[in-house]
């Protein structure tokens, strides 16, 4: 018994905390990673072999875009968004957007994002995120979580 109780204490923790979305744990300055690769991945599981491999090298060239962007949230209080996108493909055609857009948490404690004051920001069915071990992840339209796309803080709001 001593060494199953000390083996389940060792093995690392697969649970995961999801917390109500809070002012004051929410304003600041939040960078967006995507893992292309994980979607491609659970995608693809029922395909064929080639068709796994096609997927595999779309993906690589979709990574090296996405590498290639850094995307910032600015959470400010209030409810005002400022969404900015570095695009810097290595070579002298960087391009730097800043859009705007509004958010807020709702009475089930999950962030709404109105990406919708500028041109080019839509969220297509992400406009509900939630907290899972301190990162931001979009809702699925189906209400699961979306693993593949999160927040990561980078800066707390100036105080």
């Amino acid at each position: 018994f001593v060494f199953a109780a000390a083996l389940l204490l060792s093995l690392p923790s697969f649970s995961q905390e999801i917390r109500t979305v809070k002012e004051s744990a929410l304003t600041g300055t939040w960078k967006m990673e995507m893992d292309i690769a994980r979607t491609v991945r659970r995608e693809t599981q029922d395909e064929d072999a080639l068709g796994r491999a096609i997927a595999k090298g779309v993906s690589g060239f979709i990574e090296s875009i996405t590498d290639a962007l850094d995307i910032r949230f600015t959470f400010r209080k209030g409810g005002d968004l400022d969404i900015a996108v570095d695009f810097n493909s290595g070579s002298s055609d960087r391009k730097k957007e800043r859009e705007y857009g509004k958010w807020m948490i709702n009475k089930t404690g999950k962030l709404v994002i109105d990406g919708n004051g500028g041109n080019h920001v839509s969220f297509d069915g992400s406009d509900e995120w939630v907290m899972v071990n301190g990162a931001l992840h979009p809702l699925q339209d189906d209400g699961t979580i979306n693993r593949e796309i999160r927040l990561v803080r980078i800066q707390p709001s100036a105080k």
